[in-house]
């Protein structure tokens, strides 16, 4: 998860083709909290949701971590996400809460978390 030059949120995964996989969401507001979820899995691919509800998708995708330790950034991307030209630099804000799960959580799931 990062942001894009003009302050669109960014998911992207690495593909197995060695491709990026990305879903550009809306300009973030500023001083606003604003619940996000990502999930992922190889049958539903790359999935946004915003305030508990589904943005985006990117479809099916199959990624690959290529032999090497899969990581997640969150506000922060040190390369490129595909075409979408993004801050490659930390982020400066806020994050309030950070729940990472092993498996892909259905959407009634994202939206009690986004709303309790």
């Amino acid at each position: 998860m990062t942001f894009s030059t003009i302050g669109h949120i960014v998911f992207g995964v690495s593909t197995a083709e060695g491709t990026t996989s990305q879903i550009v969401g809306p300009p973030t507001k500023i001083n606003q909290w604003t619940p996000l979820g990502y999930t992922y899995s190889q049958t539903n691919g790359l999935i946004m949701y915003i305030i508990g509800v589904q943005y985006g998708t990117t479809g099916v995708s199959s990624y690959t971590a290529r032999n090497s330790i899969g990581w997640l950034n969150v506000g922060w991307c040190g390369s490129g996400l595909g075409m979408i030209p993004i801050i490659r630099n930390h982020f400066l804000g806020a994050v309030d809460e950070l729940d990472v799960y092993r498996r892909e959580l259905t959407t009634n799931e994202i939206a009690s978390l986004a709303n309790h």
